[in-house]
């Protein structure tokens, strides 16, 4: 169960209206889909002003998907090793590979494939990460990197390079119950990859990505109660 988003209603109104997307693949005006998303649509009267038919409301509900397969790989390990007086270390990756994710609305619909959509809905097809942690004593470093698979353009014709973020915690254990934790995400502030095929800011598919960019935060925490 999903809601469309207006941007996403008002796209799929102008491919039943025209008859094809715009990647030029054809689309059946006469559809179940397309009388659905037109009768969602609200325009003014078509006579021959300068708000001739300009869009006065847009209706979106929750909708029932008639049908989503989803299939993929995923993987994750992690070690655990001693070095003595020099502490402890643990590194670990986990992967996930998307093979197969897409729907279709009705049933004499054709599916819609979320890794290749053109529309801005589509999603990464790996993300990888892996984590180096050191322990020594009362204090606690770990190391982070993240790396989001490629991702198709705005107007479909290349993929989008893959976008990597490094986070990095640093943990001083200030007794059983207290703790001082220094955290740095996107470390070397890293934007998100540029769609020379999206003209408008910023430039980027932003259902995907985000702005943010370096972000460090000092966070203590107290437990209060019983010892843990």
């Amino acid at each position: 169960v999903q809601s469309y988003s207006t941007d996403t209603i008002l796209q799929k109104e102008a491919d039943c209206r025209l008859g094809h997307t715009r990647g030029g693949t054809p689309v059946d005006s006469n559809s179940q889909t397309c009388a659905a998303f037109l009768n969602l649509v609200m325009r003014g009267p078509t006579d021959g002003t300068v708000l001739s038919g300009i869009v006065t409301n847009v209706a979106t509900y929750p909708i029932n998907i008639a049908d989503e397969i989803v299939s993929g790989i995923t993987a994750s390990t992690s070690y655990k090793f001693s070095v003595g007086r020099y502490g402890e270390f643990r590194v670990g990756a986990d992967y996930n590979n998307s093979l197969v994710h897409k729907y279709r609305q009705f049933s004499n619909d054709p599916f819609t494939d979320l890794l290749r959509s053109t529309n801005y809905d589509n999603q990464f097809k790996s993300i990888g990460a892996g984590y180096v942690t050191w322990d020594i004593g009362p204090w606690s470093t770990t190391v982070r990197g993240t790396r989001f698979g490629k991702t198709w353009s705005y107007d479909g014709s290349h993929t989008v390079a893959p976008w990597m973020l490094y986070n990095l915690t640093t943990q001083y254990n200030l007794s059983d119950d207290a703790a001082l934790t220094l955290i740095a995400n996107n470390v070397f502030n890293s934007r998100p990859p540029i769609d020379n095929t999206y003209s408008a800011f910023p430039y980027y598919n932003i259902y995907n990505y985000n702005a943010f960019g370096r972000l460090v935060m000092l966070e203590m925490n107290v437990h209060f109660g019983r010892s843990k």
